[in-house]
């Protein structure tokens, strides 16, 4: 009879005596055919008639018999399975758990962009409202007792506000740094309005104005809806305007200014500011 013994992808094939099939141990993975291991399927000769395989490649029997060794390697599994590729349903399934997956990661994505847009719009709204604070808190405690003629020559009071004078606020001030030591004053001349609900400081360069002075304006706070100021005068009574009314304009300064602010966004604030005696 003839065997096989594979060796990597090639096959020895070498003659074997029946007498030592039953030797081989089960555990080298072969696994032999009964005829060759059944006396009664073999010849009077002792060797098995099934094995015989004439030069035609055909048994004595006249049956074509294939001779080999069968592995029981579990690497030797027909590859048809681990070739199989996705089915339909299988490629539907996970385009509808991509889908939803992406659903989810975009409104997540979505929301945390509302939010931080949001933030900013809060964070920048409260940046102008504390800017339009430290303007007004500066001008206002560093106000001083000096008259100013205006484009026309007239004289104006360091401090007026209120519709009698036509005007919010208009003061002068002190506090102008001048670290370059240029030939001017250290005061100026500033005024406050509102525009269009927004709020706006004006800036002269000079105190006494010629007619082509003109001021630089600074838009300080946006959504002011109303805008009104009260006065503090010497005997404690607050005024709607300065100089208050029936009193002459030599009144002085106030003691103090009330600031009432209504916002779109905020309502309703109220600052106090004291003003130097």
């Amino acid at each position: 009879m003839r065997s096989e013994e594979k060796t990597g992808k090639a096959a020895v094939i070498f003659p074997l005596p029946v007498a030592l099939l039953p030797v081989i141990p089960a555990q080298a993975g072969i696994q032999w055919p009964q005829r060759y291991l059944d006396p009664s399927l073999r010849g009077d000769d002792g060797s098995s008639h099934a094995g015989r395989v004439s030069p035609s490649g055909r048994s004595p029997t006249g049956s074509a018999v294939r001779v080999g060794l069968r592995s029981a390697n579990p690497t030797c599994i027909s590859s048809s399975h681990a070739s199989r590729g996705f089915t339909l349903l299988e490629m539907l399934v996970a385009m509808a758990i991509f889908a939803i997956l992406a659903v989810i990661a975009h409104s997540g994505l979505n929301s945390v962009l509302l939010t931080q847009a949001r933030v900013e719009e809060s964070s920048r709204a409260l940046t102008e409202l504390q800017q339009a604070y430290r303007w007004l808190q500066r001008d206002l405690e560093q106000v001083v007792a000096r008259p100013i003629r205006d484009e026309l020559g007239g004289e104006q009071l360091p401090l007026q506000a209120g519709s009698r004078v036509g005007v919010m606020l208009e003061l002068t001030r002190g506090g102008w740094r001048n670290p370059a030591g240029q030939d001017r004053s250290t005061l100026m001349r500033v005024a406050y309005r509102l525009d269009d609900e927004t709020l706006v400081r004006h800036q002269w360069l000079v105190l006494d104005r010629a007619q082509d002075s003109e001021p630089l304006d600074r838009e300080l706070l946006e959504g002011v809806e109303s805008l009104e100021l009260r006065w503090l005068d010497a005997d404690g009574d607050w005024q709607p305007q300065w100089p208050p009314p029936n009193v002459p304009e030599g009144a002085g300064l106030p003691r103090a200014a009330e600031v009432e602010l209504r916002l779109a966004d905020r309502g309703e604030l109220r600052w106090l500011f004291r003003l130097p005696e």
